[in-house]
């Protein structure tokens, strides 16, 4: 299977040699260009009665054989020798300075969009990692060393800068381009605009390559003003350099009863849009265009859609809450959860157009997720944070990790929950490329530590923090056992709670912040086994004798529960009870099955707003969840939990099960948002900031 996904991979990369000369081939005997220098050259041979010389079009067909020789070389042995991605050098992540390749190291000036590009996230290093950044062109001389390299242009041979620092390439578009350069091999690091251009790669030539979209800066774009001079319904911003580009085939603007402009170069006296033609701006001038607009039309180009790569016009648009058409439909499918207007024809967009302008009230909830998504995923920050934990995977140390729980060696660890999730959550800092432990309380202080952060469930015991090392606590439940003054010492506080980490902010003088529970996906899942049977009105605890409000308004209501925990005697009825132990791992058999899920938190937790584990691992299963209420828990997970109030609307949900339905939304919700590794990349960007503070 390998060998034949590696040959079908071999001849697209073959067929995409062909295409590329093909099409250049075609567009040069197609200009008028050369077929006027053609019969100019003919007549005068013909005067001066010379035989025909060869001509353009026989050195160009003679230089497409050439690259086709080339490219079969390629195929058939070159990419079968490039082996596995292995770093010719070793850094250790000490960036202070970085230069990007780009068309143009004048921002002002330029209008290539690989320029803004890099200057934004050149801005976001600046800001977040106190990186020197510079743009350099091909005429800026790299006279002064730099630790990092960034180029944006695959023509730009970066075996001519004479330097030991990292290289990286930013392939956004014209991957086949990229490949085939022999300087591709002196990348050290491969970020790729999308995912089908990171599998391409990766499949050809077996550099490791990463996604990494292009973005926006809010800042920058929030302070677009409307501009009576830009104000239109319907606006274009783009170049038109030398050929016709699609959007004029499907627009014909004095057809539309809508005010239309257009910005950018090329457009002066060239195609349809000539007349609706406002000139070209400055990028300092795009937020004010965009703010002056009712809706904004993207036509990504062929080399951008090709490859599903989404362009800056379209993030910039939607970070700022405006509202955006575009013809890259793969591309923002592949990349954005929420649903996206999208146009594949000249019918298409006219219905379009027509639907958001005509009612534009019925797609402001449309933008308005689009935007929060941007804001929350797409910005240069995020990227930024991003570059900077690839080059810690690659390039720097890896972290040392000691997750420190309040078992001991006497207790049986199954019946911990916190030593599953510190489980799980050893494994997504492993899959970060850290190295980690998990240390019982009986191990805490060992001489022989010698792992540089200590991250500290919090539990029935208190940790005192190691000076000489990084101290994190992360405070997932039972809040009535925190006490202020046994946090000092501690670099920084996570808190699963909202309302809870806001107390602590306003009493200590630590760093705190909010990071919710999660679950392990790869455990909990939809799944079935026909050895196990599914249970009608689930609920999964231990009786702790202590108050719980599932099993209260259960027993005052004598709806029967299907009970796995343990302690239950002399609470409910013993037929209540199905099992006293279900191993962590067999779960989610239960969860994906059962009719309904039912749970409810300890008291101190839902007076304080955590958010129970189970939420997550019943949500992961698809399963269908009942929960007590917890200040702000249904819109945090997007009403895909059923809240009961007081006994009646628990009457109301629990004793009316319907069919059982896999919630697929709630399975995607959580995957997309709260996995142990969402909350491991949040953990060690905070390391990193602490590092940075020390």
């Amino acid at each position: 299977m390998k060998r034949r996904r590696n040959k079908h991979i071999q001849n697209d990369l073959f067929r995409i040699y062909v295409s590329a000369f093909a099409e250049q081939l075609d567009a040069i005997k197609n200009s008028a260009r050369w077929k006027v220098g053609h019969r100019v050259i003919r007549f005068i041979e013909l005067l001066l009665g010379r035989k025909p010389r060869t001509l353009g079009i026989d050195h160009l067909q003679n230089m497409t054989k050439q690259y086709l020789t080339e490219a079969e070389y390629f195929v058939e042995s070159k990419s079968a020798a490039i082996g596995p991605n292995i770093l010719r050098r070793h850094f250790s992540h000490e960036i202070s300075t970085c230069g990007f390749l780009v068309s143009n190291n004048d921002w002002k000036t330029a209008a290539q969009g690989d320029v803004f590009t890099a200057l934004e996230l050149a801005a976001a290093c600046e800001k977040e990692y106190g990186w020197s950044c510079k743009l350099i062109d091909k005429q800026t001389q790299l006279n002064e060393p730099v630790d990092l390299i960034i180029s944006l242009l695959f023509e730009f041979d970066v075996r001519t800068l004479k330097s030991s620092a990292i290289k990286i390439g930013w392939v956004r578009s014209y991957a086949e381009y990229w490949i085939m350069k022999p300087w591709f091999e002196s990348f050290d690091i491969i970020l790729c605009s999308s995912k089908k251009i990171k599998d391409f790669i990766s499949e050809v030539t077996k550099k490791e390559a990463y996604v990494f979209p292009i973005a926006t800066n809010p800042t920058r774009f929030a302070k677009g003003v409307m501009n009576p001079s830009y104000k239109s319904e319907l606006c274009f911003t783009g170049n038109r350099w030398h050929a016709e580009r699609e959007i004029e085939k499907q627009l014909i603007p004095y057809t539309l009863p809508y005010k239309f402009k257009v910005f950018g170069r090329g457009w002066s006296t060239k195609g349809a849009f000539s007349s609706y033609h406002e000139g070209q701006l400055s990028y300092e001038n795009m937020p004010d265009v965009y703010a002056s607009s009712e809706l904004i039309l993207d036509d990504s180009n062929e080399s951008t859609s090709k490859w599903e790569s989404v362009n800056s016009r379209i993030f910039d648009v939607l970070g700022m809450g405006k509202k955006i058409l575009t013809n890259n439909t793969q591309a923002v499918e592949a990349l954005f959860e929420n649903e996206f207007p999208t146009y594949g024809s000249s019918e298409e967009l006219i219905d379009q157009i027509d639907h958001i302008l005509g009612s534009p009230k019925n797609y402001t909830a449309t933008f308005e997720l689009l935007q929060q998504e941007v804001l929350a995923k797409h910005t240069y920050t995020h990227r930024a944070a991003e570059l900077n934990s690839i080059l810690e995977l690659h390039h720097g140390v890896s972290n040392s990790i000691a997750i420190k729980i309040s078992a001991t060696t006497d207790d049986d660890l199954t019946s911990w929950g916190d030593y599953h999730f510190a489980k799980s959550l050893a494994e997504a800092f492993r899959e970060s490329n850290c190295d980690v432990r998990i240390d019982l309380k009986s191990h805490w202080y060992d001489e022989q530590n010698s792992m540089q952060i200590n991250l500290i469930i919090a539990g029935l015991y208190q940790y005192e923090p190691e000076p000489d090392k990084i101290n994190i606590l992360w405070i997932i439940s039972h809040p009535e056992q925190i006490r202020t003054e046994h946090l000092e010492g501690f670099d920084h506080i996570f808190v699963a709670s909202e309302s809870f980490a806001q107390v602590l902010d306003s009493k200590i003088q630590n760093s705190v912040s909010v990071l919710h529970q999660c679950t392990d996906v790869n455990i909990f899942y939809p799944d079935s086994n026909d050895n196990l049977t599914p249970y009608e009105r689930l609920y999964v605890a231990n009786s702790r004798h202590t108050d719980r409000l599932g099993i209260q308004y259960s027993t005052e209501s004598q709806i029967p529960l299907d009970i796995i925990g343990a302690n239950w005697d002399q609470i409910v009825p013993s037929n209540w009870v199905k099992a006293n132990h279900v191993p962590n791992h067999l779960l989610r058999y239960y969860y994906s099955t059962a009719s309904i899920i039912i749970n409810d938190h300890w008291p101190s937790m839902r007076e304080h707003g955590f958010y129970s584990n189970r939420l997550y691992d019943v949500l992961a299963c698809g399963g269908q969840l009942v929960s007590d209420e917890v200040q702000g828990l249904k819109s945090f997970f997007k009403g895909h939990i059923h809240v009961y109030e007081d006994i009646n609307s628990f009457q109301n949900l629990v004793r009316n099960v319907k069919n059982r339905k896999t919630n697929e939304e709630a399975i995607h919700f959580i995957r997309a948002n709260h996995t142990f590794n969402h909350r491991v990349a949040a953990i060690l960007d905070k390391i990193v900031e602490i590092k940075n503070e020390k």
